[in-house]
């Protein structure tokens, strides 16, 4: 298997699960609806969770007579197929409801409480503790790579006086007196007109999206860049690997072999920045853009075009311009050794 070393050989885990098969079709379309599934019920998996709505199912169809919940439910026909269903809908919000109230807990408490940042770790204070005796829980149930985006707090939106009273501050050094002076004057302007406005429209744009500024710093300070890329943005990659043979193919190979695997950890939502990441306390909504997203040049204005898992990388060598396709469906592919 592949091994990262240390300068003293110790071995360390790989970030990313090592796969020797490309996925299919079929195989993709389940992992992804499993992840679904695994991310909307988060922190129950599915399989227990479904595993409890047959158990429910099963109580409901003995006590179908009794059942408080099944005469509030409408009767949809008196044919075995609507009594199945009536069953299934009873069993399903049964079962839902807690699972509903515990993420509703997580999203209001656990993940939006931040106090913890701010104490002294040896004395945390009684919340603090309450927080880690919580996270201590979900290590149970790890999250996958996108389990815990939906239960993420918005962005909020800073109020306009601290903004504008920040940015004086980090500007006070740079400027001399008058034209700081200056400066203040049009701050206060823009507090007492414009300000107010553009405030307001922030603050409704922010309640129809997680994070009102990803659009637009993706487009405006992103794809409207008209400098050059390569020496603008982070395009370079540098291997981590000590005892290899540092030849220029070798270690283009393992590059490509690792961000194979990086690849196809991310698309399954089991690469290792679920623990980089906190368990979850972060977004990792951003690493679908990692691999198979093209920026496409415009006059004015790039846009991204996303595309499936590639199985191919391109290589720019001596002026030319080359696909090299790396795995076949059928062919299994074999993990390097160090």
């Amino acid at each position: 298997n592949l091994t990262m070393t240390n300068s003293e050989k110790k071995p360390v885990r790989p970030p990313f699960p090592l796969y020797t098969k490309f996925p299919s079709m079929i195989e993709r379309a389940a992992y992804k609806l499993y992840n679904y599934l695994d991310n909307s019920l988060y922190p129950v998996r599915p399989f227990y969770f479904g595993a409890a709505v047959a158990v429910s199912a099963a109580f409901f169809s003995r006590v179908e007579q009794r059942s408080v919940l099944l005469k509030i439910i409408p009767k949809l026909g008196e044919s075995s197929a609507a009594q199945y269903l009536r069953v299934g809908a009873a069993s399903f919000t049964v079962v839902y409801l807690p699972v509903f109230v515990t993420r509703f807990f997580l999203r209001h408490f656990y993940f939006k409480y931040k106090r913890w940042l701010f104490e002294n770790p040896k004395k945390p204070s009684t919340m603090t503790k309450v927080w880690g005796m919580v996270r201590s829980l979900l290590s149970l149930s790890p999250p996958r790579l996108n389990s815990c985006d939906a239960l993420l707090p918005s962005l909020p939106v800073p109020e306009l006086e601290d903004t504008v009273q920040r940015y004086l501050e980090s500007i006070r050094h740079l400027h001399s007196k008058e034209e700081l002076a200056a400066i203040e004057k049009m701050a206060d302007d823009f507090l007492q007109g414009e300000g107010r406005k553009l405030q307001w429209i922030t603050k409704i744009y922010s309640l129809f999206t997680d994070n009102y500024v990803t659009g637009f710093w993706e487009k405006y300070a992103y794809l409207y860049g008209r400098s050059p890329l390569l020496n603008n943005s982070s395009v370079a990659h540098v291997d981590l690997f000590v005892h290899i043979p540092a030849t220029q193919a070798s270690r283009a190979a393992h590059i490509v072999y690792c961000e194979f695997l990086n690849q196809l950890a991310i698309d399954r939502q089991t690469s290792a920045p679920v623990s980089t990441l906190g368990q979850g306390l972060m977004c990792a909504n951003h690493y679908e853009k990692v691999f198979a997203v093209t920026r496409v040049p415009g006059e004015k204005m790039d846009h991204l075009e996303r595309h499936s898992i590639s199985k191919h990388v391109i290589v720019l060598h001596g002026g030319g311009i080359y696909r090299v396709d790396l795995v076949h469906e059928r062919i299994k592919f074999t993990p390097l050794t160090s």
